[in-house]
């Protein structure tokens, strides 16, 4: 049997996704798995059904998703009568990425002129295509007004005019999503489907994209697509930044960049002039059509954010000495908040270019970083009242350590011996507050003395496992 040591519990449309974390020490699992080896994928279904039955008894029409540490290692679908059924079983051997973000290349399409820096020192080498689908001209971002205007150049790089797609034009031949688990094609995961062409995406991916649009960061096309294999502009990306609502406009926008004449993009690119996420070319100009490469994308979603190395954590990216200097802290950065978590050679394709379904996967997942709590970096202790009561204090921090404030009694849940609480819908847990930031304290009255372990959850993923609780 496999020990199961954590899991996250998240809704997509209507179909729960259960992500259950194996033991890292399980090194030579997937290798087994990727062998075809009966045993070990019965002893792993076994495992899977008895945790499902202990802390999730009334389970219903779930995806379940196992992990060794950031990387999938097989895929399931779960019912109460069928029990698992298997979706996908990834091979650490195999040739496909376990990241939804790798973009593959087979380096036989190379484009011709370098993609240039959004800050002052443009990239020598040209960046790599696909080797899938070729696209001559930039897509118009998510919206329904089409630009008018060809994209800028940098100034450096003669553009040859590419026409502008005006947003209705489907792309005939999509690029083959670059995952390797795709979405079970059940019926109750097609409910409130945003767009047409993505129901075919990885889970993950599919659900980065159904969220930014139920975030408002994204619209798509005037033809129900939104494009996920098409090649991401900057102008897109500046839109999809503002349209989180965390960079307000400054005013004037008109006057950002020279190049910018077209109203939806203003007080996007003027936002993000402002807040020093896209720095402009070297000649003064935004480049509304020119495409980004993987590390720089890295370093205006780490500028975005906000975001700080994490001392001690490692960076496993073979590829790691490709990336330009400049780039170089951004992509380590990316990588430690769990953004990036490379393909399964550990390559990130530093020079690549981003595509449209991966920016939103990097962006949902910048956002659920921002704002997840981490079970890593949560703590909790107890204090025995001595009238059959105990208090319980958890410190809920993110993945960078920094506290996750706000935080409301419906969003702690506690579970005892497979029956679980949460603060507001029971009395055995009350008296709730935010005592400081990221700290919150709550009464826990079980009714009787006891000397058990509970495990705490925030968000229906498990912040606090196995923590003693003794009330006399």
């Amino acid at each position: 049997m496999y020990n199961i040591k954590r899991h996250e519990l998240n809704k997509v449309g209507n179909r729960d996704i259960l992500v259950l974390y194996l033991d890292q020490g399980v090194t030579e699992f997937s290798k087994e798995l990727g062998s075809d080896n009966k045993i070990a994928e019965q002893e792993l279904d076994e495992s899977v059904k008895s945790y499902i039955k202990q802390k999730f008894p009334n389970l219903r029409n779930a995806t379940v998703k196992v992990m060794v540490g950031s990387m999938l290692v097989t895929t399931f679908a779960f019912t109460p009568a069928l029990g698992l059924t298997g979706v996908n079983k990834a091979s650490a051997e195999g040739t496909g990425a376990s990241e939804a973000e790798i973009s593959s290349v087979d380096g036989t399409t190379p484009v011709d002129e370098p993609t240039v820096d959004d800050g002052t020192t443009p990239v020598d080498e040209p960046t790599v295509d696909d080797g899938t689908t070729p696209v001559d001209e930039p897509a118009v971002d998510d919206g329904t007004t089409p630009v008018d205007e060809p994209a800028v150049d940098d100034g450096t790089t003669p553009v040859d005019e590419p026409a502008v797609d005006d947003g209705t034009t489907p792309v005939d031949e999509p690029a083959v999503d670059d995952e390797t688990t795709p979405v079970d094609e059940d019926a109750d995961l097609a409910v409130d489907v945003p767009f047409t062409d993505i129901e075919n995406l990885t889970e993950e991916k599919y659900a980065a994209i159904w969220s930014l649009y139920q975030f408002g960061v994204i619209n798509g096309f005037e033809d129900g697509t939104y494009r996920p294999d098409v090649t991401l502009t900057r102008g897109q990306a500046a839109l999809m930044f503002f349209n989180t609502g965390w960079f307000p406009a400054t005013g004037d926008a008109t006057t950002a960049f020279p190049d910018v004449k077209n109203e939806r993009y203003f007080e996007a690119v003027s936002a993000m002039k402002s807040e020093g996420i896209f720095e402009g070319n070297t000649n003064g100009t935004f480049g509304i059509g020119d495409t980004l490469t993987r590390e720089q994308m890295a370093s205006v979603i780490v500028r975005a954010f906000g975001l700080e190395p994490i001392e001690g954590e490692p960076v496993d990216l073979v590829d790691l000495d490709k990336v330009s200097d400049k780039h170089k802290e951004d992509v380590r950065t990316l990588y430690q908040h769990g953004i990036t978590i490379g393909n399964l050679e550990g390559e990130y394709n530093p020079t690549g270019t981003v595509n449209r379904g991966d920016f939103g996967l990097f962006l949902y997942r910048s956002i659920i970083n921002e704002i997840s709590p981490s079970f890593d970096n949560s703590t909790a202790t107890v204090v025995n009242n001595g009238d059959l009561t105990a208090t319980i204090t958890v410190t809920v921090n993110d993945r960078a350590g920094d506290p996750v404030i706000g935080l409301e009694a419906g969003d702690f849940t506690v579970g005892l011996r497979d029956e679980f609480y949460t603060v507001g819908d029971t009395p055995t847990l009350r008296d709730f507050s935010e005592v400081a930031d990221g700290v919150y304290e709550v009464t826990f009255a079980p009714g009787s003395a006891i000397n058990e372990t509970v495990d705490i959850y925030v968000f229906d993923s498990m912040v606090i496992e196995d923590l003693i609780v003794v009330t006399e």
